[in-house]
């Protein structure tokens, strides 16, 4: 791994094959003796392109390089995915990694083995670690601390040259690692022993100027304290003896401890339960640590921003090279203690004449170290000026923060801290088992004392909690605790009353998180009023949305449309509100959130519903006209994504007497309803034309002809005809644009109910109606449906007049539907005379209407072209090959 990825065995190079097994092979070996999941390894290979046969794809690479490694190398199947077993010195990183632990232990007593020992620990490296794949998402962090490690070993071989009289050496090397790593001060240094020990401190003195002019224009800072005093030393001509170390000042791994009244606690300990399913987050954060200055972990109340910070101190305090501190801010009440809080937990004394913070700045200037700042929100503005000096005038210190939302300082990377993985609802059992959230839940249910059964179902119900909670790791442990006295699917069905549920009982845990309650409250408490009113105004989406949705429903009053963009942006910022970006953005509130804002007393829950109603009607409307245009597809995903929305309208609209609005919606979102198999809108449709005096409201006719279509759907053809023809009337008898619904219902019922002489009049009339209305994708649609019939009672002349009047149709709106629907009826005429042509122009219609997402229709073409597949051979094979 330590330059491009290769595989040796017995001495001798091993050819792995092209750039697919070369990524599977550094996936695995990053993560050796650990299981590494199919998925995680397909989107390491591919990507978001991960092909159809991407695990049978995956399935042959891992056997292939099954025998390609040695036998001291197993690569083995465990769910959900591979581990590869290796022994501690089979990969350059191990034999690296304990050759420069050995070397830095044998520094101060044996400088002649460290020596030996660096340079084996060296030679493992032949070029940037896991070369091709060193800019990948996946390998970032481990190469970040590979390349931290290569830089120690190297520093520690010059401070052994220094120690065996070897200047000239040292000189040559510390100069070239000064021109790789100009802001690195350890090899100045070493240059300037160097060339000051063999009596060229002119010499040495011009490169301390350099150093200095090239951190002062890069950086705006002065050396550290040691090197200003080894400057000083070159310039009065005083002896450096060979036995001083750099590193017992300059390297983390070895640095003394902080000056300070007593001993300074280590980060305290996190149990492995705790970091469940954040191995990549804790990879990637102990990463940007060692490369960084400040890094501020950022997320809602109880996703895990502690437990990941304390997590990564422990880990770079363990590995090195890096010493950390801990600094708990939450109990602090007023921010101008929080100063105060830090010098307390680093037992810095107030020196005389300094105020609190240069007496810390005092101290940590000598040292190098990660500053542990946990929970931050609340006293940020101290904290956030606090860290931009100490940043400034303590050059080896590095901060990792947690907060609620970033400190805004330019130095500063921000890491979103997301909510554990929650597999899909229908996903394979041991996927869902293994999802981070649902392991976490049935860890601590077993800690709670709870005999739950490792049964599908249990499972099952566990995974849907968890997909309730957001994934969010304090909701779900609160959860886990209720399973001493309920069943996770009773958890789940009280979830309407989390907040009273979900109240923990722990004597220790910080207030903050005791119940699901107090910790949003903490939050919401954090916001000035504006920023609580808009909070509570966006409660009324029931998923995501966009800036131009919140402007529309929550602009107005208070917070006028103009300043709805700056006010969410500063609720994303302190994480009461998601951000998922994209050519769009979109946002959304966590489950949790949202239930808190939605139950707060305000006089204003009938104007948002009222405005929120709106907002879904005007989108359902321009959907409906999208839907017949060239735009299908992005008009039926945006109803998917709305969709939780659109019911939420319909209901808030009923309640509120609303009844129009109600049937606007229905009407207008009937077509992605049937096209994406969403009945449940017609069952709207019922409810709604029930509440109203049909003769009297123009949208009763096109409902009414919805749900006669759903009663044709059922098979219900005789309610399907009496409401069809009811509906049709009430359109004749008002002049109400129906579009079509009421024959469109009527004819697919009078073809079931072999009902010829009434059909052939509905036709005409759908065609008539179609054509007269000026959408040619209705045009399209009647005339297909037309063709079907005439195919099916006048024979294949007829009907093909009729499909070439659907394909004309269709290609001048370019409406992919209607396209399928010319191609089906094409493809029904053809079977009369040629099959092979019709299963060809089925097969097509099914393709393009499955493109688009049309799944009614696509399952309309797959059923009929089976039918065809069936006659010509033996229909049980032709069933396995379809389905």
């Amino acid at each position: 791994m330590l330059g491009s990825i290769a595989v040796h065995v017995d001495g001798e190079p091993v050819h792995v094959g092209g750039e697919k097994p070369r990524r599977l092979l550094a996936m695995l070996v990053l993560h050796r003796n650990s299981v590494v999941s199919g998925d995680r390894l397909a989107e390491a290979m591919w990507g978001d392109d991960v092909p159809e046969t991407g695990t049978s794809t995956l399935q042959t690479y891992v056997s292939r390089l099954r025998r390609l490694l040695p036998p001291t190398v197993r690569l083995i199947g465990q769910a959900p995915g591979y581990r590869l077993e290796t022994h501690p010195t089979a990969t350059d990183v191990d034999r690296f990694e304990r050759a420069l632990a050995s070397g830095l232990e044998s520094l101060e007593h044996d400088p002649v083995a460290a020596l030996a020992r660096l340079d084996q620990a060296l030679a493992e490296w032949r070029g940037e670690a896991f070369a091709e794949f060193a800019d990948e998402p996946w390998a970032r962090a481990e190469g970040a601390r590979l390349a931290e490690l290569r830089l120690l070993a190297s520093d520690a071989r010059l401070d052994v040259l220094l120690k065996l009289g070897r200047e000239s050496e040292a000189a040559s090397e510390a100069e070239a690692l000064t021109v790789d790593h100009p802001l690195r001060e350890l090899p100045w240094r070493a240059l300037l022993i160097a060339l000051h020990r063999m009596g060229r401190q002119a010499e040495a003195l011009q490169q301390s100027h350099r150093y200095r002019m090239r951190l002062r224009d890069d950086l705006g800072l002065d050396p550290s304290a040691e090197f200003i005093e080894l400057e000083r030393d070159v310039a009065l001509g005083a002896a450096i003896r060979p036995s001083s170390s750099l590193l017992v000042s300059a390297s983390p791994a070895v640095s003394a401890a902080v000056t300070s009244a007593g001993p300074v606690p280590a980060p305290p300990a996190v149990d492995d339960e705790a970091l469940i399913g954040r191995d990549d987050d804790l990879a990637a954060v102990v990463g940007l640590c060692r490369t960084r200055r400040l890094v501020t972990l950022v997320g809602p109340g109880g996703i895990g921003k502690t437990r990941l910070s304390l997590g990564a101190a422990a880990a770079l305090a363990q590995t090195g090279p890096m010493r950390c501190e801990v600094v708990e801010l939450a109990p602090v009440r007023d921010p101008a203690s929080a100063v105060a809080a830090v010098a307390t937990q680093l037992q810095v004394q107030p020196q005389h004449g300094r105020s609190v913070s240069e007496s810390v700045f005092d101290v940590l200037g000598h040292h190098s170290m990660l500053l542990v700042l946990d929970n931050c929100e609340h006293v940020l503005d101290t904290i956030a000026r606090f860290t931009e000096q100490l940043l400034r005038v303590c050059p080896e210190v590095r901060v990792l923060a947690t907060s609620r939302e970033p400190m805004a300082l330019p130095v500063e990377t921000v890491y979103k801290v997301p909510a554990l993985p929650v597999a899909a609802e229908g996903t394979d059992l041991a996927d869902q088992a293994a999802s981070p959230a649902v392991a976490l839940f049935l860890q601590r249910a077993r800690n709670a004392s709870a005999d739950l059964p490792a049964d599908a179902a249990t499972v099952a119900a566990v995974a849907e909690l968890c997909r309730r909670l957001d994934g969010v790791p304090l909701a779900i442990e609160l959860a886990a605790a209720r399973t001493r006295s309920l069943s996770p699917t009773e958890i789940t069905e009280r979830l309407a009353d989390r907040f009273e549920l979900l109240a923990g009982s722990s004597r220790v845990s910080d207030h903050r998180h005791r119940s699901l309650r107090d910790l949003v409250d903490w939050s919401y408490q954090l916001l000035d009023p504006i920023e609580q009113l808009l909070f509570r105004r966006l409660s009324t989406f029931a998923g995501s949305f966009d800036l131009e949705a919140a402007e529309d429903v929550c602009g107005f009053g208070d917070v006028p449309r103009n300043t709805v963009a700056p006010v969410l942006a500063v609720l994303v910022d302190k994480s009461m509100v998601q951000a998922s970006p994209g050519a769009r953005t979109t946002y959304r509130l966590l489950e949790t959130l949202r239930e808190f804002a939605a139950v707060l007393d305000t006089d204003e829950t009938a104007e948002i519903a009222r405005r929120h109603a709106a907002w879904i009607l005007d989108i359902c409307r321009r959907a409906q006209h999208g839907l017949h245009g060239e735009d299908e597809r992005a008009w039926l995903d945006l109803l998917d994504a709305l969709f939780d929305d659109v019911r939420l309208a319909f209901r808030s609209s009923l309640d509120a007497g609303d009844v129009a609005t109600a049937l606007g919606i229905v009407v207008s979102a009937r077509e992605h309803a049937i096209r994406r198999l969403r009945y449940e809108l017609i069952g709207w449709a019922e409810v709604a034309v029930a509440r109203v005096d049909v003769e009297r409201e123009p949208l009763a006719p096109a409902a009414l002809g919805l749900v006669a279509y759903g009663r044709f759907v059922r098979g219900e053809m005789e309610a399907a005809i009496d409401i069809g023809e009811r509906a049709a009337a009430l359109a004749d008898a008002c002049g109400a644009d129906a579009a079509g619904l009421p024959q469109r219902a009527l004819c697919n019922a009078y073809v079931f109910a072999d009902m010829a002489s009434q059909l052939v009049p509905a036709l005409a009339r759908l065609v008539d109606d179609a054509v007269a209305s000026g959408d040619d994708a209705r045009v399209a649609h009647a005339c297909y449906m037309r063709s079907l019939a005439e195919t099916r009672a006048a024979g294949a002349d007829v009907g093909s007049t009729w499909a070439r009047f659907a394909e004309q149709a269709a290609e001048r709106c370019g409406n992919p539907t209607a396209l399928a629907q010319a191609l089906y009826s094409k493809g029904i005429w053809s079977a009369v005379t040629d099959p092979a042509a019709a299963r060809a122009l089925l097969l097509e219609s099914e393709r393009v209407a499955q493109q688009v997402g049309n799944t009614w229709f696509m399952l309309f073409a797959r059923t009929e072209n089976l039918w065809l597949d069936g006659i010509e051979r033996d229909p049980l094979d032709a069933l396995r090959d379809h389905v």
